[in-house]
């Protein structure tokens, strides 16, 4: 079963439960409101219309039926905007507002329970969750708005010991998982350019996953990637999407804009006279490291980078054990949706990863899990948005104040 089938159920599977809560709820709130069967049969028809995008999926793949298949999973006006935007907008609101309309639960059975006779509460029930539901999608709407069309800058600070003058205050811009494709296009990809050069790096590095699939965008995502500014340049290392789309092509092609394309090796750089070592690691689904070959050729320099695609736990380990001062990684997209519930965040790629955003402190060694830029999947983001990684390295304090460093 294609990926992109098997994870449109996935979603579907975990989603459906909270749909069918969250329209028995409506239809409960609405028919106490106009007492007509139109209302069922409006819910009813919604219900069906979120349902339709994956159901023609698993149609198109278990019959084989070409046609249906190209017209479901191909990128265009009418697919996105009649059956991938309303189901995935449908899934975050039921993820969203079903807690909410339990607590409403949680009161009614509270009533019933005591024998309370709360009439003024009866009668705002209804409109209560009404306007819970409108409430909600309005949010979810805005807030995939903003996060998709976004792009944040996340900074750290990394402080290391004995660091060389020459190294402090080296600024790393860390980029990944740019899916070139017919969403992220030229135009969102100039403005992903312009936040780049805007923070002046010493150095770009880029964990991979230049397009979402096809090579119809190789060219067009590596000249976007080559005009990234940067005084020592841009190095990059290869994701799955580049793997399965064509690792030859896209390493070409960056190449020809600029980018130094790596593959599993350790890059002694010169900064200024001072070394810096820089590995480049394939981590993939269809290309795993040989892990101790990998540790063993690791360079002594006072400052090491791991950049690789997946953040997997052996890598991170691998890295931490070593004496990697940073590791950069991409590929989970922060969740790319990612519902949250009094505080607690659920996303499917916890399934994979408990590793999926932002910094993490392992013992010495600083780990930045990109966001990323582009999609995969679903066709927008949801409190995960697209984010441009700064890591500066500074001088440890004692350092500073004995005179190291300066």
């Amino acid at each position: 079963m294609p990926w992109t089938v098997r994870m449109t159920l996935f979603v579907f599977t975990i989603a459906a439960p909270f749909a069918v809560y969250t329209c028995w709820q409506a239809v409960g709130a609405g028919v106490r409101l106009i007492p007509t069967v139109w209302v069922r049969w409006a819910t009813i028809s919604l219900a069906g219309w979120w349902c339709l995008y994956p159901l023609l999926l698993m149609t198109a793949y278990f019959f084989g039926i070409t046609a249906l298949s190209r017209l479901v999973t191909t990128q265009r006006t009418f697919t996105d905007w009649f059956l991938v935007y309303p189901f995935w907008t449908g899934a975050v609101v039921f993820a969203q507002i079903a807690p909410l309309l339990l607590i409403l639960d949680v009161i009614r059975f509270s009533q019933a329970l005591f024998r309370a006779n709360w009439t003024l509460w009866s009668a705002a029930e209804p409109i209560l969750i009404l306007s819970l539901l409108i409430a909600t999608a309005g949010f979810v709407i805005y807030k995939i708005y903003s996060d998709t069309c976004g792009a944040r800058i996340n900074v750290a600070n990394l402080e290391i010991d004995d660091l060389p003058a020459e190294l402090d205050g080296f600024r790393i811009v860390h980029v990944s998982d740019l899916q070139a494709d017919s969403r992220t296009n030229q135009g969102r990809q100039a403005q992903y350019v312009e936040a780049v050069n805007s923070l002046d790096p010493d150095m770009v590095l880029f964990s991979g996953d230049l397009v979402t699939n096809g090579t119809t965008y190789i060219d067009e995502g590596a000249e976007s990637l080559g005009k990234m500014k940067a005084r020592l340049g841009i190095y990059a290392c290869l994701g799955d999407h580049d793997i399965w789309s064509d690792a030859y092509q896209i390493t070409t092609s960056l190449r020809r804009n600029g980018i130094r394309t790596a593959h599993t090796v350790h890059l002694l750089l010169d900064v200024d006279g001072e070394e810096l070592n820089l590995s480049v690691l394939t981590n993939a689904y269809s290309d795993r490291p040989d892990l101790h070959a990998f540790a063993l050729e690791k360079p002594a320099a006072p400052v090491s980078i791991l950049l690789t695609h997946q953040p997997t736990e052996d890598v991170v380990a691998l890295a931490d054990t070593r004496g990697y001062d940073l590791m950069l990684a991409g590929h989970t997209h922060g969740g790319q949706i990612v519902v949250r519930w009094f505080g607690w965040s659920f996303t499917p790629v916890r399934t994979e990863t408990r590793l999926f955003t932002g910094f993490y402190q392992m013992d010495k060694m600083l780990l930045s899990v990109n966001n990323g830029l582009g999609l995969t999947l679903a066709p927008f983001r949801y409190g995960a948005p697209a984010e441009v990684t700064l890591v500066e390295l500074v001088a440890s304090p004692a350092d500073r104040i004995s005179g190291n460093g300066q």
